[in-house]
């Protein structure tokens, strides 16, 4: 991460002001407002003006006065944006929502999805997966309402309804928004990918959100994977179910390899 210094006239050029910017040099830097913008911008959402300005965090009204060589550096620093990268957390902090009459605060899981259980990995999965194929924007909000949830409360499918009704009531969850973290959830399923490829197939686009065409393919349940894991031992259901995501994809995978080398 740099951050830039530069100047802009104010009093018709006869004094100059100092603004500062961050300048991120992967797609794990962004901020949220800086990942939203390029989803934005590669959906054709926002216009490159307004984008340049969220983006840099630049009024537009200075955008005019920005020097034409500071403009130039400034847009050679995106280039890495042209080809995503897996990342392992969500850039979008938190989201509020209004649940039982009060504004909630809603997190999402942290860095390697730490605080996340396999039942909630699995529930977000599916319905992102579904959202992917079907484009339905009912599967669109109920991922978004699985992935950021209030800490202080347990995960459970049954709170989900009123979590997606508490979420849409806040006029700031936009649709714009829940697109950026569907496309965050792709880069965090290329980390998965990178790290777990025997659990995950191979994802690694090269391109930016806009040309990302998934293949419509019927997504696959993880229901049988939970099965295989869980085998006849019922009373194991509820432990996996309960265990951290990330140790249990791990578990699953290491699996995985070694029926592999079995059958070599």
């Amino acid at each position: 991460m740099r951050t830039l210094t530069y100047q802009y006239p104010v009093c018709m050029g006869l004094f100059h002001r100092s603004r500062q910017t961050a300048l991120p040099e992967r797609y794990d830097e962004l901020s949220g407002e800086q990942f939203q913008a390029v989803v934005l911008l590669s959906k054709g959402w926002i216009t490159e003006p307004l984008f340049f300005s969220r983006f840099f965090n630049i009024p537009l009204r200075l955008l005019p006065s920005i020097d034409s060589y500071v403009a130039y550096q400034l847009n050679t620093t995106l280039d890495f944006l042209r080809k995503l990268q897996p990342v392992n957390k969500m850039l979008i902090p938190s989201l509020t929502a209004i649940i039982n009459g009060r504004h909630t605060m809603l997190l999402p899981p942290e860095e390697k999805l730490a605080g996340m259980t396999f039942q909630q990995f699995m529930t977000v999965d599916t319905f992102h997966s579904w959202y992917v194929y079907s484009e339905k924007v009912d599967y669109l909000h109920s991922f978004v309402a699985a992935l950021y949830t209030d800490p202080s409360v347990p995960f459970s499918k049954m709170v989900l309804d009123s979590q997606v009704e508490g979420i849409l009531s806040m006029e700031r969850n936009t649709r714009e928004l829940f697109e950026a973290i569907s496309v965050n959830w792709m880069l965090v399923k290329m980390w998965l990918s990178d790290s777990y490829p025997q659990l995950f197939p191979s994802l690694t686009p090269t391109s930016t959100p806009s040309d990302q065409k998934p293949k419509k393919t019927k997504p696959s349940s993880w229901l049988p994977v939970f099965d295989a894991l869980v085998d006849d031992d019922l009373t194991r259901v509820e432990t996996y179910q309960t265990l951290q995501a990330i140790d249990v994809i791990r578990i699953i995978n290491r699996k995985i390899a070694d029926q592999k080398k079995k059958k070599k």
